[in-house]
């Protein structure tokens, strides 16, 4: 695969274009707070309940955080909780979320530099969030895979999805992601180049990315974009 033949770029969005360790972590904490000061529980306990039934539910694709509280409030024995405070808390999750949020490094500089060099940009992440940023102007297409599509990364179907709708090849494409395990199978399977934003050591990954980055800067110098 020529990086010649690129002609669209797609990115995941959580850890890729933004941080969210801090902020996903703050917004948990901030529901075990509430649950634990209106419900009379151990904090630590709500805090840990809520940190498996995180590691769970995306394990099995079920990102609706309304079922995530009704989960952990069951494990309390606490049932026939009103749907709106479910909905209540997971609102004030997503808003805690998206305060804590922060833009990775030279995200929006890359992206406005490789717009100007007249690529396609994309994005393509699983549906868990509010993405809510200024870059969303930025993007060609968007692919929420789980609300556009019905199955999720590491799915092929959301880049399928995507080549149709843009009218590419696979090997017209660049997918960038953080997480090996959800950003390179789907892609690699529809012959996309793809490319891994990581600082750690890839050992023993089936399929490995065809490169990796550091920083999203890199990208320009893969690309030979730049200013002149």
């Amino acid at each position: 695969m020529s990086i010649r033949n690129i002609k669209a770029i797609f990115f995941d969005y959580d850890d890729t274009l933004v941080l969210v360790k801090d902020a996903r972590r703050d917004a948990l904490n901030n529901i075990a707070r509430i649950l634990s000061e209106k419900y009379s529980l151990n904090l630590d306990t709500v805090i840990n309940t809520l940190l498996r039934i995180e590691q769970k539910m995306e394990i099995s694709g079920i990102f609706n955080r309304d079922l995530w509280w009704r989960e952990a409030l069951t494990q309390f024995n606490i049932t026939h909780v009103p749907t709106y405070e479910l909905e209540k808390l997971t609102e004030i999750y997503w808003n805690t979320w998206a305060h804590k949020t922060l833009p990775q490094q030279y995200a929006l500089e890359t992206l406005y530099e490789l717009k100007r060099c007249g690529y396609i940009l994309g994005l393509i992440a699983n549906t868990d969030g509010k993405p809510g940023l200024k870059i969303k102007r930025l993007f060609n297409l968007i692919i929420i895979a789980g609300d556009d599509t019905k199955e999720i990364k590491p799915s092929p179907e959301p880049f399928i999805v995507a080549l149709n709708r843009l009218n590419l090849r696979g090997d017209e494409c660049m997918y960038v992601g953080d997480k090996a395990y959800s950003d390179v199978p789907g892609a690699k399977a529809v012959n996309m180049l793809t490319v891994l934003l990581t600082d750690e050591p890839l050992y023993g990954l089936d399929p490995k990315p065809d490169m990796t980055i550091r920083s999203l800067k890199e990208l320009l110098d893969i690309l030979d974009c730049h200013k002149t």
